[in-house]
């Protein structure tokens, strides 16, 4: 008990406090829920044995700073020894708002005895400050004295006043200026049930407390003392707006069901709630109040820097704190940062927040080593602990690729991208981006780059001619289904094959040229424009002959493919994957994070083969929620996904999921599934399902690349009436059309098998 009220001692000086949860160090998964749940970003460890750094050891991701051990030292004044913000800039924040704000309440303490049953109870409600100068600031005496504040003093045999008395505790200031959320569901105004003299009970009562939910106290051998206490606290529930029902709602909290105290709590919709046990801090009960300074964004325009390492100064905005006082007292600065565009090249300002790739932000986003924090709420935003003088901030742009090999080194793979994903990636480039890849939506398109032989060349009828793709069987003209399509910006409503054409002239994935025949060898030779001249040379023969004696009509132009277009390697099946790459930007809207083009992992791993993804990508998720890995595997027209290439994925996918993070496979193609590949592919969820009870494979053929929307052919199958607009929809979309793939069955207690 002794360490958990110097806990609450520490807590009571710092800004924010309030909310920082009290993790026990010999329960290891609770420890895991608490740091998952509140998001905690460093440790102050009150025990230094070797449990506790056996517990710390848990969290490589929370990195310690190595010129500091601590978060009060005392040897430094004017609260320079003061690790984060302290109350001293609350207070100071407090007085200057009451020049201009009305605000009755009074900075006061409550005292108790010692020896009083109740103290650890009240301390973690009301708060307390150490004696003296114990943390570097005496901070009783610094706080009354700038708020004018007074004491009440609480006998040992005298009842506790009522938490809603209008006074301001030390850890009322500990809260100021940071909203509060609403209460709701799990927590909803609370009283918990336990012993002032169990340690266990006291930590979760803070807990509980420090997630943000209204709670008092009640320890049934002190039940006279706190019966205006628990009034108070029932007197607030009866003011709140019902949840469900008519009625407000209190929560009662207790270890086990075996109370019989009558408590106060008429009128109101009584919700019995156990604590105890791993799962109320899952994740998914119990939700810990974000705490921030200020819920407005500030937006700010950066100074940016092309000279290597590239980089992004940043304005600070101002902050709440004194500027004269615990000058290198840190606080944490959230960064939400937006690259207008797609992304383009291998560096981005914008990487994924995921909490294991702090030290690897911090090295590489921030040149500080340990000064790196990923969001647990926001996959888009990472923090960065600041000084409080800080003016300016400066970024450093993130590889791509680094981030990815930095994420797969923890998990013992190599990574790196293949020769085939640079060609990819060239070619998306070549294109105008992603989004240029909307192109490739036109069958015919894809048809004359994939017909037409790099050493041939045609005319533009015979292009425009293939662009609009006849069938010959029904004369029906397939181009029609892309008339709505938009590639760029055009003066007629409708797109024709000539505006799909011109687009990849200008993108020089076709060429113009000629193709004269020698009067000599009588041979034709095709030469590129800027080659062109009156006199031209015979390549076979080597006779000269005069150009201009051939020309007749703009009939006379000839096209080959150009660029990495005209390479004979099936541009190393970029167009699917620019295609699917497109889709999944629109489909995903702006949740498609960073991805890599052709991915080769390596590793030895007895539960891995080496493999490649044609795509690998972090999706954001959406808010509370982590981020999402996809890889994928894409082919073209006549192009076949083995069963080797899904097993591969398969294994690599579950390393993933192994790790904590979500995984789905996505195979994709610009024709159909084979009988064959869809019968393999059902083993992604059949592994997915026996661990995670979860549907993992996306299977996208022509009907879902086509289309501008991935499921606009096909909305009138599936339950959702517009469409899947996340992976794990797009996976049970999967199931609804394929019902060859549909996970097995499950058993879980309590649950009925699944259908």
């Amino acid at each position: 008990m002794e360490q958990v009220l110097k806990a609450v001692a520490s807590n009571t000086c710092l800004w924010g406090g309030r909310y920082n949860p009290l993790v026990p160090i010999n329960d290891h998964k609770l420890a895991q829920n608490l740091v998952s749940v509140f998001g905690v970003d460093d440790f102050c460890d009150l025990s230094g044995t070797d449990v506790s750094k056996a517990t710390r050891k848990l969290f490589p991701h929370i990195i310690d700073d190595s010129m500091r051990k601590h978060v009060f030292d005392p040897s430094r004044p004017d609260g320079d020894g003061v690790a984060y913000v302290d109350v001293v800039h609350a207070a100071d924040n407090l007085k200057r708002q009451r020049t201009y704000r009305s605000d009755t309440r009074k900075f006061t303490v409550l005292e108790l005895d010692e020896a009083d049953p109740l103290r650890p109870a009240l301390a973690c409600h009301y708060g307390f400050y150490p004696p003296g100068n114990a943390n570097g600031v005496d901070y009783r005496a610094t706080i009354m004295e700038m708020l004018d504040g007074g004491t009440m003093k609480v006998g040992v045999n005298e009842s506790i006043p009522r938490p809603d008395n209008p006074i301001m505790s030390p850890l009322g200031l500990s809260e100021h200026h940071i909203p509060r959320w609403k209460p709701h569901g799990w927590r909803a105004p609370a009283i918990v049930l336990g012993s002032v003299a169990d340690p266990a009970d006291i930590i979760f009562f803070w807990n509980l407390r420090a997630a943000g939910t209204p709670a008092v106290f009640f320890d049934a051998n002190q039940a006279d003392r706190l019966t205006q206490y628990i009034e108070g606290l029932v007197e607030y529930a009866r003011h709140q707006e019902p949840m469900f029902g008519d009625k407000p709602q209190v929560a009662i909290w207790s270890k086990n069901e075996d109370w019989t105290f009558p408590l106060p709590t008429e009128g109101l919709s009584r919700s019995h709630c156990r604590y105890g046990d791993d799962g109320i801090w899952n994740g998914m009960n119990l939700k810990a109040q974000e705490v921030v300074f200020d819920f407005n964004h500030h937006d700010v325009v950066g100074a940016y820097s092309s000279t290597p390492p590239e980089s992004v100064t940043l304005p600070v905005p101002p902050g709440p704190f004194i500027s004269d006082y615990g000058r290198f007292q840190n606080y944490a600065l959230s960064i939400q940062t937006r690259q207008y565009g797609e992304q383009g090249g291998d560096l981005t300002f914008s990487p994924p927040a995921i909490v294991k790739m702090n030290e690897f932000l911090g090295r590489q986003y921030y040149f500080d080593y340990h000064a790196a924090r990923a969001d647990t709420r926001d996959t888009r935003t990472i923090s960065i602990i600041q000084h409080v003088s800080a003016q300016t901030l400066s970024l450093y742009a993130v590889s791509i690729t680094g981030y990815f090999q930095a994420y797969f080194r923890r998990l013992e793979i190599d990574m790196k991208q293949s020769r085939a994903g640079h060609v990819v990636k060239r070619l998306i480039a070549q294109i105008g981006g992603i989004q240029g890849a909307r192109v490739f939506k036109v069958r015919g398109a894809r048809n004359l780059i994939r017909k037409l032989k790099p050493n041939e060349a045609t005319s533009r009828s015979n292009a425009l001619q293939c662009i609009r793709n006849v069938d010959p069987a029904t004369n029906v003209v397939q181009f029609t289904e892309h008339q709505d399509l938009f590639i760029e910006r055009r003066e007629s409503e409708r797109l024709m094959p000539e505006d799909v054409f011109t687009y990849l002239l200008a993108k020089r994935v076709f060429r113009a040229g000629l193709e004269p025949e020698c009067p000599s060898c009588l041979q034709k030779s095709w030469y590129p424009l800027d080659g062109l001249k009156d006199d031209m040379v015979c390549e076979f023969c080597g006779n000269s002959f005069d150009l201009p004696l051939q020309l007749r009509s703009r009939g006379d132009w000839a096209f080959r493919r150009s660029g990495l277009f005209g390479r004979d390697n099936n541009q190393e099946g970029g167009v699917p994957v620019a295609l699917t790459l497109q889709q999944l930007d629109v489909a995903l809207r702006d949740n498609l994070g960073i991805y890599v083009v052709g991915a080769e992992f390596t590793s030895g791993r007895e539960d891995l083969d080496d493999c490649e993804a044609d795509i690998l990508a972090i999706l954001h998720g959406m808010r509370d929620e982590p981020v999402r890995f996809l890889v994928a595997e894409c082919k073209s027209d006549g192009g076949e996904i083995t069963a080797d290439d899904i097993r591969k994925l398969t294994k690599l996918a579950a390393a993933i999921e192994a790790d904590g993070y979500e995984c789905f496979v996505l195979l994709s193609k610009t024709s159909r599934f084979t009988d064959a590949e869809i019968a393999a592919s059902a083993d992604v969820n059949k592994a997915a399902a026996a661990k995670y009870r979860r549907s993992r494979l996306i299977l996208w053929d022509i009907d879902n690349l086509e289309p501008y929307h991935a499921y606009e052919k096909q909305e009138g199958r599936l339950k959702q009436k517009h469409g899947p607009v996340d992976l794990q929809g797009m996976a049970d979309a999967t199931v609804e059309l394929y019902p060859a793939v549909a996970p097995p069955p499950w058993d879980v207690p309590g649950i009925a098998k699944k259908k």
